[in-house]
């Protein structure tokens, strides 16, 4: 059920906002998209990697992203980063029920999005998240910039 009803909210702010901008010629910057639902979806959840990709394609009217950036982490590594970011800046973010998920299933999900990556080398860039900020910053500038040329 969790990835017909991921796959209907992408559909709906499929129709309702990114292809009327697409339509206008300007550049869509979207998070936890495509990719992201094959990786939690198809492959961590089990649904089925083939069977989640065919209903992307549908939800997205057949569009796929032009680029994906993804920041690798350890799962083991992750709370802790997350956890000291969130002290150092005074904020604490609500966690969902995705970051509630055992680390298996975060090690599921990241093993998803390698192979993604492997697949599609193209379109799909693998950074070290265990870089400062300022770096993967720089990282991600460097990779998007080609497309705000075009």
């Amino acid at each position: 059920a969790e990835a017909f009803l991921f796959q209907a909210d992408r559909a709906q702010h499929f129709t309702n906002v990114i292809l009327p901008t697409l339509a206008t010629g300007k550049l869509v910057i979207t998070d936890r998209c495509f990719d992201a639902s094959i990786a939690y979806q198809g492959h961590a959840r089990g649904v089925g990697i083939e069977l989640v990709a065919r209903l992307s394609l549908i939800a997205t009217q057949g569009h796929i992203p032009d680029l994906t950036v993804l920041l690798d982490l350890d799962p083991a590594q992750v709370h802790t980063r997350t956890d000291t970011a969130n002290d150092a800046s005074g904020l604490r973010e609500e966690q969902t029920r995705f970051d509630a998920e055992a680390e298996q299933f975060h090690q599921r999900v990241r093993e998803a999005f390698l192979v993604l990556a492997r697949i599609h080398p193209d379109r799909i860039k693998v950074l070290d998240a265990s870089r400062s900020p300022q770096q993967l910053h720089q990282q991600i500038i460097a990779l998007v910039e080609p497309l705000l040329e075009d």
